[in-house]
């Protein structure tokens, strides 16, 4: 299991590679100094937006023609890539797939054999060491399950029915503030009179239908992604603790911004825009997602603009609750690490007592 190109690094100066230089289109180039003269072209597929044979083709001719002495040698060529499928190029390669970090060779010839043998040895080794820290991991995490989500979801439906019901909405929207009044965030609720509770409440009320299932549709989404990355407790943490600072931070901007005690909110966005503020922080804080960091900050990036632009839209609630969200996760990969600190320290006992 390779994860960084680092690791790749590792790997190619045991065998007395050297890096001699880079192009612009993210190719590392290698020459070995033992023996035989040889090479290694390593490609970030993701980052050199490189997707079939064409592409690939011209991240190479540029390597060529800014080091001739590829054109005197058969370079191993390690490809990077995502989960896509390839064309291959040549006989001499070899593609990591960074969504699993599996390795395949293909076609390598006897000269690269003792590299591709080192590169699948190493990963065996890692893929181990990611076994044991998955274990130690999970009794923090907890397991995977979607449960939570629609339990969720079923109270916001819940609540958006029995506001419906109690004439304060109608489908299309407000039609008064009876029976949102009782659970909505004000500056006057929060600020003045100290009503907490309805820094919970107010997450599971929403304004119209479209506002509902807007916010179910992302709830699901976002939350299946974090569910997945770090279990259902770390989900509940950052989306009630979230969605409470959202709340908090949307009311001290009213109070003491806009001077403006009567508006109510009302919503689960500011949880949601938690969810997605954890989801980048984990994103960009992981080594394994290679290539995915800064597509991924700009894919939030548009979605926190995009979704806080427009009339009668809390935007100080989206912002705080994305704020909120990446700083929870700080801490939560905090404790991440020091999970990762007792796992090293079990594998080392593991390879003491030679059962590893």
């Amino acid at each position: 299991m390779i994860t960084t190109v680092r690791d790749i690094e590792t790997i190619l100066f045991k065998n007395g590679y050297n890096q001699i230089g880079a192009t612009r289109r993210h190719a590392k180039i290698y020459m070995s100094n033992i023996r035989e003269l040889k090479t290694v072209i390593v490609i970030e597929a993701i980052q050199a937006e490189v997707s079939g044979t064409c592409s690939l083709n011209a991240v190479i001719r540029e390597a060529e023609e800014k080091y001739n002495i590829l054109l005197a040698v058969d370079p191993l060529i390690i490809l990077i890539s995502s989960s896509r499928t390839h064309k291959l190029y040549g006989k001499n390669m070899m593609t990591i797939d960074c969504s699993d970090s599996k390795i395949k060779c293909h076609r390598y010839s006897a000269r690269y054999e003792r590299e591709c043998l080192d590169f699948i040895d190493f990963s065996k080794k890692q893929r181990k060491i990611a076994k044991a820290n998955l274990d130690i991991s999970k009794r923090v995490n907890g397991n995977y399950s979607t449960w939570i989500l629609y339990i969720i979801i079923m109270i916001n439906i819940y609540c958006f029915y029995n506001a419906v019901k109690a004439g304060g909405l109608g489908f299309a929207g407000y039609t008064s503030n009876n029976g949102l009044e009782v659970y909505a965030i004000s500056a006057k609720a929060i600020i003045v009179n100290k009503e907490y509770v309805r820094l919970i409440s107010y997450m599971f009320e929403h304004g119209s239908i479209g506002h509902l299932f807007g916010n179910v549709v992302s709830l699901f989404l976002l939350g299946k992604m974090l569910l997945k990355r770090k279990g259902t407790l770390r989900f509940l943490a950052v989306y009630m603790l979230g969605g409470i600072s959202a709340g908090y931070l949307s009311s001290a901007y009213h109070y003491f911004v806009m001077k403006d005690l009567q508006t109510i909110t009302v919503g689960a966005s500011g949880a949601i825009f938690a969810l997605l503020g954890a989801l980048v922080m984990d994103v960009l804080t992981d080594d394994n997602m290679i290539g995915m960091k800064k597509r991924f900050a700009g894919f939030a990036g548009a979605m926190l603009i995009f979704n806080s632009i427009g009339f009668n839209i809390d935007w100080i609630g989206h912002v705080g609750g994305f704020l909120s969200g990446m700083l929870l996760m700080w801490y939560i990969n905090k404790i991440d690490q020091i999970v990762m600190n007792l796992s090293e320290m079990k594998i080392y006992r593991l390879k003491a007592n030679g059962r590893m």
